[in-house]
Formats: structure tokens, sequence, C-alpha cells
């Protein structure tokens, strides 16, 4: 019985002490130690986008040649179901492509579309091709997984958020 009066005793006085408030000694973080609103989170995502949508791409060196399974011709516009978060085009140094790029340069350049040069064989088709739409980003990249995925056969063509055309 004494014990337990002893230990009552104890909580009695001790009890103050436990059921205080912890106190920050020191936070070198710097952070918020609450999670954000939603609608700070919103705007916090909405600014990493646009500083993300502003950061130009590395441009990988061109190795040459450049082949791939498509082959020049008439691609039927379709709808796709990828996640595309870049425009893109792929095109040759054919007539066709050639042509279809100068008519179509300000749109790819509207829309910020990573361009793709397949079947070339040198750095002075490529040189070509830059000359023609100079404000546009042209890579000599390998396509055939990339149009595997897409089920494209033909270039020039466009992948955007949801179709493929040309």
């Amino acid at each position: 019985m004494i014990r337990l009066l002893l230990l009552v005793c104890l909580l009695t006085i001790v009890s103050p002490w436990v059921m205080a408030q912890p106190e920050v000694i020191a936070d070198f973080g710097g952070r918020e130690t609450e999670f954000p609103k939603k609608s700070q989170l919103k705007q916090q995502l909405l600014q990493r986008k646009s500083l993300a949508d502003n950061v130009p791409l590395a441009k990988a060196p061109d190795h040459f040649p450049v082949r791939s399974t498509l082959t020049v011709g008439i691609v039927e516009s379709m709808k796709h179901s990828y996640q595309v978060t870049r425009p893109i085009f792929i095109v040759g140094v054919d007539s066709l492509s050639i042509e279809w790029l100068i008519a179509n340069k300000a749109h790819l350049k509207a829309i910020g579309a990573q361009g793709i040069v397949t079947n070339v064989s040198s750095q002075e088709q490529m040189n070509f091709l830059r000359a023609r739409a100079p404000d546009l980003t042209l890579s000599a990249v390998p396509v055939d997984d990339i149009a595997r995925i897409y089920g494209v056969q033909h270039y020039p063509v466009l992948i955007d958020k949801e179709d493929i055309k040309q």
C-alpha cells in the first residue's frame, strides 16, 4: 500500500514535466514542419513546371550514318494513349521531309517540338536541314524504338500529346 501511495505522489510531482509541450532547441533545416496545403502544393508544382518548360534540351552529339526502318510516305492521323512530355517530329533529308519541315516550322516552334532526323548520312546533310529550320532543335537519333511504340512506319510525322499526324 505504501508503494502505491509513493507511486501516486511521484506521478503527481512529475506530471507537469511529462505533460509539457516539447521545446525545439535548434532547427537547422529551415523547412516547414507542417505538410503544405493543397493550394500551396498546386502552386509549387506550377512553378516547377514553368521552370522545367524553360530549360533547353541538351543536344546530343550527332553520329552518322543514322538509319531506320522508317520510310518516306503518307501518315494517317490517329490518336494515341501514351504519355508525351514534349512533342516530337521525325523527318529525313528527302524532298518531302524538307517541304513538310519548311511548311510546319512555325507550328513546330510554337509547340516546342523536338526534331529527330533519320536516314541521314553525314554532318553536311544535317547542316543543310538545320539551315532550313534554324529555330528548331534537330538531332540525328535512331528512331526505330519510338516508331515501334507509336506504330509509325513513315515520316515526316508529328507526335504530340494526343495525336500522330503529318
